[in-house]
């Protein structure tokens, strides 16, 4: 699966890195849709990197820390550039995660 990145250019050791995160993406789907697990905070971290649209989103928050707003989270998942079965695993991810970060009444997490 092919995924939509920034429209910056890549040198060819950003391009081989996509390429091997997007492997590892798919083999740990793979793993958890045989044994009917739910990915790994890791997988979730690496699908958050993958995926996320800059730096200042709550995807990119997740990737580096494993902390967000899931709510603000599961909107960036939207995106048409994210594929959508990641997007699936990662908002599962999210909903079975009650220490990710609630959005509060007033908006600030």
């Amino acid at each position: 699966m092919e995924v939509t990145t920034q429209t910056r250019s890549t040198s060819p050791v950003e391009r081989h890195n996509q390429q091997l995160a997007e492997l590892r993406i798919e083999a740990a789907l793979a793993r958890a849709a045989l044994t009917h697990a739910p990915i790994t905070v890791r997988t979730a971290r690496v699908i958050a990197a993958a995926v996320h649209a800059g730096a200042h989103t709550e995807l990119a928050r997740f990737a580096a820390t494993g902390q967000c707003d899931r709510r603000r989270a599961q909107q960036e998942l939207t995106a048409p550039t994210v594929p959508r079965d990641w997007a699936a695993a990662l908002a599962q991810h999210f909903e079975s995660s009650p220490h990710l970060e609630q959005e509060s009444l007033d908006g600030a997490a």
